[in-house]
């Protein structure tokens, strides 16, 4: 008897010590990304849209920077892999830089690449910038900028087949 009280306390423990471990890393995600409702939108997206900008575009063919930031319509509507894919580099807490504060006060460069999620009414843009190694998250009333620097490589492979031309990542 006293054997299966003690193997049901230590997967108790078990239990209790894995559900910790697990919400101070969705903690730790839920504050980088603004908060619980961004949170939502992103973990659980019913659609991703990936638009190019116009300073990308001016980027890759040696030209001149647009004197204004415009996202190029119309955007690609990611297919449900990849957009499982994207949301599970989003929500990796190795995906962001440790030294957020640093960056904090810093200016935004403009974006290269946008994204809209959407889950039901709520939607949410990220804004990537700096070669992908910064990103903006965004709605009507507020944003955030946060450093994503060892992500940018993923975010690449993850980007790179409906960019045009693919010869970017």
């Amino acid at each position: 008897m006293t054997k299966k009280v003690t193997a049901s306390v230590l997967l108790l423990v078990i239990a209790v010590i894995l559900t910790i471990a697990i919400s101070s890393r969705n903690g730790g995600v839920l504050e980088m990304l603004g908060g619980r409702e961004w949170f939502r939108i992103i973990s659980a997206s019913d659609r991703i849209e990936l638009f190019q900008t116009a300073r990308l575009l001016a980027m890759l063919a040696n030209g001149p920077l647009p004197d204004r930031d415009v996202r190029i319509e119309p955007g690609v509507l990611l297919p449900m892999p990849d957009v499982q894919r994207i949301t599970r580099i989003l929500l990796d807490l190795e995906s962001y830089s440790d030294d957020q504060e640093r960056w904090a006060d810093t200016a935004s460069l403009p974006p290269d690449i946008v994204l809209a999620l959407t889950r039901g009414r709520a939607s949410v843009e990220i804004s990537f910038s700096d070669d992908l190694k910064e990103m903006t998250i965004r709605d009507a009333r507020r944003w955030k900028k946060v450093r994503c620097e060892p992500a940018q490589y993923r975010l690449k492979e993850a980007f790179g087949p409906f960019l045009k031309p693919t010869s970017l990542y």
